[in-house]
């Protein structure tokens, strides 16, 4: 029993290393997607996007959602056919809806990488 109780004291400082500022949040997603939750919406990924995934370390889906936008409206911007300005509005739903999704996922790609972060140092 003691050690069980050990175990979740270090897990709770393995984190607030991880973590960060925001351990008790975290926490508490952690433990409600530990135990089968649904995902749970993050507004600051929907409304900060790629910022969120940088400050979380999690530095390849940062660049790839502040790089794809860039690309698409540069391809769109520079196109020759007069379809261009129906092209940025599915642009501008299609990055709303990506905002959103990663809105409700962006939680559990972070999960995930700490549970893979907490089989690292505990093995």
């Amino acid at each position: 029993m003691f050690n069980i109780t050990y175990q979740v004291l270090d897990q709770k400082q393995k984190l607030k290393e991880f973590a960060g500022n925001n351990d008790d949040y975290d926490a508490d997603i952690f433990q409600e997607l530990d135990e089968g939750a649904p995902v749970v919406f993050n507004g600051a990924v929907f409304l900060f996007g790629s910022l969120w995934f940088f400050y979380r370390k999690m530095f390849l889906l940062g660049s790839i959602i502040l790089v794809w936008p860039m690309i698409a409206f540069g391809v769109i911007l520079f196109s020759p056919h007069q379809y261009s300005g129906e092209l940025l509005f599915i642009f501008y739903i299609v990055y709303a809806l990506s905002h959103i999704l990663l809105g409700f996922f962006a939680n559990t790609l972070y999960w995930k990488k700490w549970s893979a972060y907490l089989n690292y140092i505990f093995l």
